[in-house]
């Protein structure tokens, strides 16, 4: 059922067994997550089990689906022949949170506002995590208004190119500005333009 859908999100984590089918107890396997889009009238999430984190697990999985699969950008998706792939908000806005200047800290990368003020003078071109952050959290409060009011995919989709565009190149002009591409940050920056097309 899950694949017949338009939307899935997928993405893999590795997992410790005590003891894996040759014995080893440090093994670390993988667990691929494949999870119906928010909007899907039934929520569906699938959990596969296995010994790697190789592209032909997804490509089995995944084969024959015929709409977009959402993901971090890992390389193996991108190996699949005919898949759709977007990429994810979360995951840019998690790179973001984690090159946060430790004067600036939020509460979780889900929330705006800070834990307290500054301890120091912050740097402002340091800054502009926090403003490339709080950008991607005003896309997540258009998509969940447009949740709120019900919209369908097709009032959703006017909807973006009005109120979302101007935040999106508000965003692509602050990313490509950024000049230092060093730890944290540098991450951040390669996650956003390395799947800047999807």
């Amino acid at each position: 059922e899950l694949l017949t859908l338009k939307l899935i999100h997928a993405d893999e984590t590795f997992y410790q067994v005590l003891v894996n089918e040759k014995g080893n107890p440090r093994a670390k396997l993988q667990m691929w997550a494949y999870v119906s889009g928010k909007a899907c009238l039934r929520q569906i999430a699938c959990f596969e089990y296995q010994p790697s984190r190789e592209g032909k697990h997804p490509a089995a999985f995944l084969e024959g689906f015929k709409g977009c699969v959402i993901t971090d950008g890992y390389s193996a998706y991108h190996t699949i022949k005919e898949l759709k792939l977007g990429g994810c908000w979360a995951h840019a806005r998690r790179k973001w949170f984690d090159a946060l200047p430790k004067e600036l800290k939020l509460k979780d990368s889900k929330n705006d506002r800070l834990q307290d003020k500054p301890k120091a003078a912050v740097d402002p071109n340091q800054r502009v995590q926090l403003q490339l952050l709080l950008l991607i959290n005003r896309l997540f409060g258009l998509e969940e208004t447009y949740e709120k009011e019900g919209l369908t995919s097709a009032q959703r989709l006017a909807r973006r190119q009005i109120e979302s565009a101007p935040v999106l190149t508000e965003y692509w002009t602050l990313v490509e500005g950024i000049n230092d591409k060093t730890g944290n940050l540098g991450k951040a920056v390669s996650c956003s333009l390395n799947q800047k097309k999807y």
